[in-house]
């Protein structure tokens, strides 16, 4: 079988930028849902922001493994605080 090409940088920074905006969104819903209701349901957030964490470890391990040595690629996955991430409203 064929060895599949993976991600360019491009695309991992791409989908980084997309996969932090999709949590913390998820993030702001469950806080916004908590002020609202009771915190039983406000918590059915909890799975779809844990199921997206768990998707940038695996990718930032991935792009690690791809690049090795390359400290780019270590905020890629995880760019809350970087100057270029600006939080969704």
């Amino acid at each position: 079988m064929a060895k599949k090409p993976g991600y360019t940088l491009d695309q991992h920074e791409k989908l980084g930028l997309e996969l932090q905006a999709m949590r913390d969104r998820l993030v702001k819903i469950q806080v916004e849902l908590s002020h609202a209701y009771p915190i039983k349901l406000a918590s059915k957030a909890d799975p779809a922001c844990k199921a997206v964490d768990a998707l940038r470890c695996a990718l930032d391990d991935q792009i690690c493994k791809e690049h090795p040595g390359n400290k780019d690629v270590l905020r890629v996955y995880y760019r809350a605080g970087r100057a270029d991430y600006k939080e969704p409203e």
